[in-house]
């Protein structure tokens, strides 16, 4: 009983260790999934700070196009404006883009400045083309002025000229003289007046667009001026803040690598201590059932030992009564039984002895030359009566001749312990034990008609103090069987059985055996003594 409440102490123990250690695993496998979270977390920050940086980049790289494409502002054309206004409005995108890491009123400023500088540039592309325009008209103009003043010319020459007065005196050629130079001047001041016009009103529209592209010249430079203020602020605190963002998640992941650390380490360090509980108390347990069981061992073997001389006393004083002469009948009866119960307890005594040496591994195996005829015929002398006392055929099949090296008393215990099972659980019928010697390999073979056994009992047949539901009411401790696999064990062979429920059992042992000289075996010697009605010829080979 207090065994039982150990075992169940221990039991439980080792559920609420096993319990406490999925718990720490358990927790182990969340903590690991609120790293991940974070890692992720922390990750996608660095690439959105990454990603701002670039569009800094590419935001330096745009605005540097735009300065390109309007320094070339003299050469626009259609195109060229709508590509400006293009680029001008990705620019503004980009700076809507990095609106988290930089003020959205300086973002917004140079939005502004970039779209004023535009509009400045597309008055100097106006104001160009008008001077190109006076150019062009200028170009026209005098060509066809002096195309005009040439036609003029040819056209006087060729009306007639009037016939000169007669010179009536010094006055006279005087006045004459000053009426052709009044025409031919009249000639030249209308083609000055025209070409003075013509240079007034070029000269008049170059200076009005001169003081109009100076005038732009001048705020198209404050413009570019902002803009290279603002742009360069923008651009120091996005990298600013990038750099510092970066900082950040550096020392966020340094910290989460720590706290990440000492949490598996906390969890590690409280599995192993569960686990060294759990291993303390299963030590514990083994020690206490070792110790429990060596002092159980240690009794058994005081208690059986001490025991065989009460019952060798028992027995000889049952033979003296039952040898009275004036003993009754029934008294010698009551003698009779008294010592069959008596060598039944010797034999379960042995038993345990044979089973106690076995498993403490004090067993040794002890190989001497051997007849294998001699085991078969031994186990047939010594268990024929006994099955002719339950009306049961004994058959022998001896097969085994020569000598072979092995240990011929634990040969003979194998034996003895299958024929008394197969004798103890058959009702009718026949045994047959059958012997054989093949490749190196004695074999002995026990077949009973008795009850059987199904799959499950198979299995259980050879452990210790098994009793399964055909042994309750037959007398033994329940260790014939386990005795039996144990010296197959020590001498390295093999047991196989085959059973049916009903039909009987076959139990056959394979022992490896070396062949041997025959002159090395020597002679057997017999002696027979009384056992109840019949007589026993035990066959004692102690040298061999």
């Amino acid at each position: 009983m207090e065994r039982k409440e150990q075992t169940g102490h221990i039991c439980r123990w080792m559920a609420l260790g096993i319990m406490t250690a999925i718990v720490i695993v358990g927790c182990t496998i969340v903590i690991g999934l609120f790293e991940w979270r974070d890692r992720k977390e922390i990750e996608c920050r660095n690439a959105e700070l990454h990603q701002w940086r670039k569009n800094v980049h590419d935001l330096n790289l745009h605005i540097t196009e735009l300065s390109l494409l309007g320094e070339m502002v003299a050469d626009w054309d259609s195109t060229d404006v709508n590509e400006y206004h293009s680029l001008r409005l990705e620019v503004d995108s980009m700076l809507e883009g990095i609106a988290g890491i930089c003020p959205k009123e300086d973002s917004d400023t140079i939005c502004r400045l970039l779209a004023e500088k535009e509009q400045l540039l597309r008055d100097i592309k106006d104001a160009m083309q008008d001077l190109n325009a006076t150019q062009e008209k200028l170009t026209a103009e005098v060509p066809r002025i002096v195309e005009q003043n040439k036609t003029e010319s040819k056209r006087l020459s060729a009306m007639p000229q009037q016939a000169k007065p007669k010179k009536r005196g010094f006055f006279s050629r005087l006045f004459g003289k000053k009426e052709n130079a009044v025409t031919t001047g009249n000639r030249l001041t209308q083609t000055e007046k025209m070409l003075t016009n013509l240079n007034q009103t070029v000269v008049a529209k170059h200076h009005q667009q001169s003081r109009k592209v100076v005038e732009i010249l001048d705020s198209l430079g404050n413009r570019n001026e902002g803009i290279n203020k603002q742009l360069q602020k923008v651009i120091s605190i996005a990298d600013e803040n990038v750099d510092k963002g970066i900082k950040v998640r550096e020392r966020q992941i340094a910290d989460l690598e720590g706290n990440y650390t000492y949490y598996y380490i906390g969890m590690i360090g409280l599995l192993i201590l569960v686990f060294f509980v759990l291993f303390l108390l299963v030590w514990r347990f083994a020690f206490k059932t070792r110790k429990s069981k060596e002092e159980t061992r240690k009794v058994m073997l005081t208690v059986t030992h001490e025991m065989r001389s009460p019952l060798s006393a028992i027995k000889d004083y049952a033979r003296k009564i039952s040898g009275l002469d004036d003993a009754t009948d029934e008294s010698k009866r009551y003698a009779d039984l008294i010592v069959d119960t008596s060598k039944g307890l010797t034999s379960m005594i042995d038993s345990f002895l044979v089973y106690s040496k076995l498993a403490n591994g004090k067993a040794t195996v002890k190989e001497r030359p051997f007849r294998m005829m001699d085991i078969a015929e031994q186990l047939k002398m010594e268990y024929e009566p006994f099955a002719a006392k339950k009306q049961l055929e004994l058959s022998v099949n001896n097969k085994a001749d020569g000598v072979v090296n092995g240990d011929k008393e634990k040969v003979l215990t194998i034996g003895r312990n299958l024929l008394s099972n197969a004798i103890k659980y058959t009702g009718k019928g026949e045994i047959v034990l059958s012997t054989t010697y093949k490749n190196g390999v004695f074999m002995l073979m026990v077949k009973d008609t008795g009850t059987g056994l199904d799959d499950k009992q198979q299995k259980q047949i050879f452990k210790e103090f098994a009793r399964l539901g055909n042994a309750v009411t037959q007398p033994g401790f329940g260790l014939g069987l386990s005795i039996v696999k144990n010296l197959v064990s020590l001498m390295k062979g093999k047991i196989d059985v085959s059973s049916h429920q009903g039909l009987g059992s076959i139990f056959t042992i394979s022992l490896p055996m070396a062949a041997a000289e025959k002159q090395n075996v020597e002679p057997t010697q017999y002696r027979t003594k009384r056992q109840d009605s019949f007589t026993v010829i035990a066959i004692d080979d102690s040298h061999v």
